[in-house]
């Protein structure tokens, strides 16, 4: 790019903000493509927790239920003693014996199906949440990222692409070896037109780098509050756990400290990269660049236009003049005729138009005047060189002056001009 630019007319050691920009946006791009593997790492952690809940709660009633056999009271030798109190006794130490290994063991199986039921709800209400906000925000700014910078390459191709024609057209052995004849003062117009061009998207994209980094800083503080409730909620099931699931306990808490360490802004904003593009020397406003392209369209801008940047030295005569329309005779518009020491004589919709809405090369033709009453001038375009497809009409463009007090210059100095190639 520093190559190319230098072509256009940029000086290669300069610093571009809309690179500097560029390489933190890259940065950005890489922390919001994370957002997602976050999140995606927090509902995994869920549900790792929930199936080793779910299999806990499977494994003790499998391995501790069917071995509890039912409680056999036997009674003692022959005694004396009423027996209607062995009875309740023996009721009494059933009831005991079902409720210390039949009873709290179904309680702590049903204690941990609990838990894994809240981590399977937790994940499929705040954890979808979680997940769809975090893919929305990722979406809404990788978007935003990928299509601000489209129109700064578009401007800057075109502008190598005119700085090659100017370059090209100025080197006289591919002058000489062209077949059509190419006029420097128009090549410069449009150079020019490209410049500011670039100039003007490389400044909105400037500007809106910084807007996307706020809406991130938003999109962030957003998605790590959802984070940190989902977390709490997270934990809360966790202190419920006992046993081996401590294990996964301490080893999702390392992780959750981990993403809670890397969703530090600040520390990301300190980045070399980062902080290099977000300097806030660095300015928005192309005019304030200091590089050889920012100057030129600078002293573009203060000459009013960039159609002066063709060179005066290189127009015989340039003016508004009123154009009848080739259809309706009544119909006259205003236009913008500049006629160049080359012989090519241009009109253009307006003064700001950079792309002639009709040329002609006059060396190639033979030129008649003629002026009405109406003080109307109209030109006459007879082709030198006739071919078989040529038509025999000649080609009519009837002008006339915009009034007597114009700055313009007038029809007679035009008409001095237009004959001076014949």
């Amino acid at each position: 790019r520093q190559t190319s630019m230098a072509t256009a007319g940029e000086a290669p050691g300069d610093e571009d903000p809309v690179l500097l920009h560029a390489d933190a946006l890259d940065q950005l791009l890489l922390r919001v493509m994370s957002w997602t593997s976050t999140v995606d790492t927090i509902r995994n952690n869920i549900k790792v927790l929930a199936e080793a809940e779910k299999q806990n709660a499977q494994r003790i009633r499998k391995q501790v239920l069917p071995s509890v056999h039912p409680i056999q009271f036997y009674p003692g030798p022959e005694s004396n003693a009423p027996k209607t109190n062995d009875k309740g006794k023996a009721d009494t130490l059933k009831a005991v014996g079902s409720q210390c290994f039949v009873d709290l063991t179904e309680q702590l199986a049903q204690h941990h199906d609990e838990i894994a039921n809240s981590l399977r709800n937790l994940d499929n209400t705040k954890g979808k949440e979680l997940d769809r906000l975090a893919k929305k925000a990722r979406a809404n700014l990788e978007g935003e990222i990928m299509k601000i910078f489209e129109r700064v390459e578009k401007a800057r191709d075109l502008l190598e692409s005119r700085a090659k024609a100017v370059q090209s057209a100025s080197d006289p052995i591919a002058a000489t070896a062209g077949e059509s004849v190419t006029d420097l003062w128009l090549l410069h117009v449009q150079q020019a037109a490209a410049r500011r061009e670039e100039r003007a998207a490389s400044e909105e994209y400037c500007k809106k780098a910084l807007s996307i980094w706020k809406d991130a800083e938003v999109a962030e503080l957003e998605l790590s509050q959802k984070i940190g409730e989902v977390i709490s909620q997270y934990i809360q099931c966790q202190s419920a756990s006992v046993g081996k699931i401590d294990l996964a306990i301490e080893a999702s808490s390392r992780t959750i400290k981990t993403i809670d360490d890397k969703s530090d802004w600040k520390a990301f904003l300190g980045t070399e990269k980062v902080a290099s593009g977000l300097n806030p020397s660095i300015s928005t406003d192309w005019r304030k660049w200091h590089s050889v392209l920012s100057e030129i369209a600078l002293y573009e801008e203060r000459r009013g236009d960039c159609m002066a940047n063709g060179g005066d030295q290189n127009v015989l005569c340039q003016g508004h003049l009123l154009r009848q329309g080739s259809m309706l005779s009544f119909n006259w518009k205003k236009q913008f005729f500049v006629l160049t020491q080359s012989g090519c004589l241009y009109y253009f919709q307006s003064r700001d138009a950079y792309s002639p809405e009709a040329s002609f090369f006059l060396p190639s033709y033979k030129v008649d005047l003629a002026v009405d009453e109406g003080s109307s001038l109209t030109i006459l375009l007879y082709p030198k060189s006739k071919s078989w497809f040529a038509s025999s009409s000649p080609t009519k463009i009837v002008v006339r002056e915009i009034g007597a007090n114009s700055d313009q210059p007038p029809i007679t100095e035009w008409m001095t001009a237009l004959t001076s190639f014949n």
